[in-house]
């Protein structure tokens, strides 16, 4: 292991680079033994994207900081996929949203624009094999969490843009349902594609919530240049007969220190579910469930759980509601402190693309919600109230 790391930080490109190359020889090899087809007879591109405009409004002092709004406008996410016949394809994404911090009333300030994933994937069904900037698994609470305000903490352990390749098997019964098992490995994405447009913060910078090009001298977990350093492992499932809605995920991660920062080794695992009920004929309950365990969270000494909890509810005729919260303990062994995170609240929503449709054809896709959420941070409390207007099309 130690052999090939070395080989590995002197050339992340050529080992992807030949990772590719066998791939899609491997592809090459199973259109023969197919009869011969071209992967090129047949190219199929779209996507989706969701446009989101937001106002929150801060009710009450903290930390110092007094109420505040803030406006913004978020592009999550332009998502596009090109496939060349049966198998290969190319992905990608395209990403805005606030690169900065907040803290005092602002309108559609610190918006920063850039290129979320850019990946290759050679189709070997039931394997796949991709290469290029991922979104490595890990969790789904920090997507699948209803509510306005229900994905913030678990926010905090999802993992974005890293440079790696993957390897996944699907495996499918009738009766024990659709599985995947996938293993990823990847760095912190240093190249060009790190950039960002319109709002650029140093990572220096006292407001920095993503910085523009990441540097392999900026240091931090997972900025080490070398593939196996940094890993994922998980399972992914569903549609099991018996268990009609049921969903899960179990998830462990490794990202190594850097030599620049020496930072500890961050070690994860989480574990969740999903479960769509029809309590009537118009009427389905989702609870949403899940628990992730860091060891020294992005490279500090000291350890983070989340249990995140979600309750979504379709009400029929448009409208929607949903119940979500969080606890997160805290043990910083650097300063040294303990202490318990907590986020709780709710959301209303209504489906206003239904209601105008018939009138606005484009309209089709157009959310409205507003909510609510307290919480508890690092000793600090507050509340906020938001209304967001959504945007949601496929292409």
């Amino acid at each position: 292991m130690r052999a090939f790391n070395g080989t590995r930080r002197r050339s992340t490109a050529g080992a992807m680079g030949v990772a590719f190359v066998l791939a899609t020889a491997a592809a090459a090899s199973a259109q023969t033994a197919s009869g011969g087809v071209s992967p090129f007879d047949d190219i199929v591109f779209g996507g989706s994207y969701s446009l989101n405009l937001q106002f929150d409004r801060t009710l009450n002092r903290s930390a110092g900081v007094r109420p505040f709004s803030n406006l913004f406008f978020e592009l999550d996410d332009l998502n596009w996929y090109l496939n060349v016949g049966k198998y290969f394809s190319l992905n990608g994404a395209i990403k805005m949203d606030q690169v900065r911090t907040i803290s005092k009333s602002s309108a559609f300030r610190g918006e920063g624009l850039r290129v979320s994933e850019l990946y290759a994937t050679i189709h070997l069904d039931p394997v796949q094999i991709y290469g290029g900037k991922i979104h490595p698994h890990f969790g789904k609470g920090w997507d699948i969490n209803p509510g306005l305000y229900g994905t913030d903490f678990a926010e905090d352990y999802e993992l974005e843009e890293k440079i790696g390749i993957g390897v996944s098997v699907d495996l499918r019964d009738p009766a024990f349902g659709s599985h995947t098992l996938a293993f990823e490995t990847f760095v912190e994405d240093t190249t060009f594609l790190s950039n960002s447009i319109f709002s650029r913060p140093r990572i220096t910078d006292p407001d920095v919530a993503r910085p523009r090009r990441l540097r392999r001298s900026d240091g931090g977990v997972g900025n080490t240049g070398a593939l196996f350093d940094n890993l994922t492992v998980t399972l992914e499932g569903g549609r099991v007969a018996s268990l009609p809605g049921f969903s899960y995920n179990l998830g462990f991660e490794r990202r190594r220190g850097s030599r620049v920062g020496g930072e500890p080794t961050e070690r994860g695992v989480v574990a969740g579910f999903s479960w769509e009920f029809d309590l009537t004929s118009r009427i389905t309950m989702t609870p949403v469930v899940e628990f992730a365990y860091l060891r020294n969270p992005g490279g500090v000494s000291g350890t983070t759980k989340w249990l995140t909890a979600g309750l979504g509810m379709e009400l029929g005729q448009g409208w929607n509601a949903s119940l979500y919260g969080t606890i997160r303990p805290v043990r910083d062994r650097t300063v040294p402190d303990s202490y318990t995170d907590t986020l709780v609240g709710f959301s209303v929503g209504y489906d206003l693309g239904s209601l105008l449709k018939r009138e606005v054809r484009w309209l089709d896709g157009l959310g409205i919600e507003a909510g609510y959420k307290y919480e508890r941070v690092a000793h600090t409390k507050l509340n906020t109230i938001g209304v967001s207007l959504t945007y949601e099309k496929s292409f």
